[in-house]
């Protein structure tokens, strides 16, 4: 697994309090992910997209260029799970907006799971 976390203190308190529990090795990166996107040469089986600043996904985050990089980094058949808040009506709208008008042109055949509160949007690289 590869994880990648701007804030040390997450990266801290993630070490300190479940990676440890954690049957399968870990690296973490200390790195902007937007960044991390456009320079990374892996490929992936299922990439997790779960970025906020308080309550809002940066619009960067929301491009439809991250999201094609996201798509090219995937093997063929991977998953991407893109986090989205759905805990207002507010929340909602946004999250109902980029997912039709933004997500689901990357990823055409693209579906989400209400998770109480969230959105888990689902890509898959075919």
């Amino acid at each position: 697994y590869t994880a990648v976390e701007l804030d040390e203190a997450v990266i801290y308190l993630a070490n300190k309090y479940s990676l440890s529990e954690l049957d399968s090795a870990i690296e973490i990166l200390c790195a902007d992910a937007y960044a991390y996107v456009f320079q990374a040469q892996q490929a992936f089986d299922m990439i997790c997209m779960d970025v906020f600043l308080d309550t809002d996904t940066p619009e960067q985050f929301k491009s439809e260029a991250y999201l094609t990089k996201l798509k090219d980094l995937l093997r063929p058949n991977a998953l991407l799970l893109y986090n989205c808040l759905a805990a207002t009506q507010s929340d909602l709208v946004i999250t109902k907006q980029f997912y039709e008008n933004t997500f689901r042109k990357v990823f055409q055949e693209a579906y989400y799971l209400d998770v109480g509160g969230n959105w888990m949007l689902i890509g898959r690289k075919v």
